[in-house]
């Protein structure tokens, strides 16, 4: 079966139809749907049959899952199933199922119930798990005190080429989260700051479940003529945009210090900083990242990717009880 086009009204047919009312009349719909010559051709085409099962099975779950429901009750068991269906199987069976409920039921529901599914689906299968805060001021002093632990995870050449302009500290906190196959934000091969890239910042701090922050004494400095210190007002992007929504325990803020607390603050902090202090000091995760071996780091790294993990569950759980 190579025809996207055929596979494409197989979908659709299974987005309108139950796979009851497909088979009914000697399978008239997929008859009308196909061609009555495709329809033969293909009934001896395995990676058809492979397709039409897996198309059976999705639409008997969803039918299931939603059998005498309504609107937005119908519309938390459809996410439900997508969530199950994306967490246990492969890719291409939720962008199925997804398709499914777009062409199928979505035009049904009103406009907030509608918008409603947006915004739940896009967290689901849109949203970072984490969003990682750091800054490349001063890296080259940063790289040098990791020196050990980074040249044994980057190697030599990369890191003399790239030690004057990359934090590679905060891309070693990266790789650690990745090899728990936690999504952020940045990828390993765009980690810009924010004055790169101003207009993706305050989207993404509100389109993620956790916010991880490198934190370091020159985070603190005052921006140099009239730059935007981004490690604060990424902060704040975050803690407004979560603050007014709480959600139980969940832990959402995550703070990596290089150094112990009281060696990472200014003598003089400025007063807008105080309610990023507090929070830092209220929710470290980390302190002293100078004193860990690099095998320390990484397990530190695996317990919050953890609870990011446990976040993720408790923000999803609140928006679709």
């Amino acid at each position: 079966m190579n025809s996207k086009i055929d596979r494409e009204k197989l979908i659709a047919l299974f987005a309108r139809h139950s796979a009851e009312e497909i088979f009914k009349e000697d399978s008239k719909r997929l008859k009308d749907a196909l061609g009555k010559k495709k329809f033969q051709d293909l009934a001896q085409d395995e990676e058809y049959q492979k397709l039409f099962s897996t198309l059976t099975a999705l639409r008997d779950k969803l039918d299931s899952a939603i059998a005498g429901t309504t609107g937005k009750e119908q519309i938390k068991y459809c996410l439900l199933l997508i969530q199950e269906i994306k967490e246990n199987e492969p890719k291409e069976h939720h962008e199925m199922l997804e398709k499914f409920i777009k062409k199928g039921f979505f035009n049904d529901w009103q406009p907030g119930d509608q918008q409603y599914y947006k915004e739940c689906y896009d967290m689901l299968c849109k949203w970072k798990d984490y969003f990682l805060s750091y800054t490349n001021r001063n890296c080259i002093e940063t790289n040098n005190d990791f020196k050990e632990v980074l040249l044994n995870v980057f190697g030599d050449a990369d890191f003399e080429k790239n030690k004057e302009k990359v934090n590679y500290l905060a891309r070693l906190i990266f790789r650690y989260f990745r090899e728990n196959n936690l999504d952020a934000f940045f990828d390993q091969y765009s980690m810009k700051c924010g004055d790169d890239i101003k207009e993706e910042i305050f989207t993404h701090c509100q389109s993620v479940f956790a916010f991880v922050q490198l934190i370091e004494p020159v985070i603190f400095q005052a921006g140099d003529g009239g730059q935007e210190n981004w490690g604060y007002l990424e902060f704040q992007a975050f803690d407004d945009w979560s603050r007014p929504n709480p959600v139980g325990d969940c832990k959402r803020f995550y703070f990596l210090l290089t150094e112990k607390t009281g060696a990472i603050f200014p003598a003089r902090l400025p007063g807008d900083y105080k309610p990023w202090k507090s929070c830092i000091e209220g929710k470290i995760h980390i302190q002293d990242l100078k004193s860990m071996s690099k095998g320390e780091i990484k397990l530190k790294i695996w317990e919050i990717a953890q609870e990011i993990v446990k976040a993720r569950q408790q923000v999803l759980a609140s928006y679709l009880e």
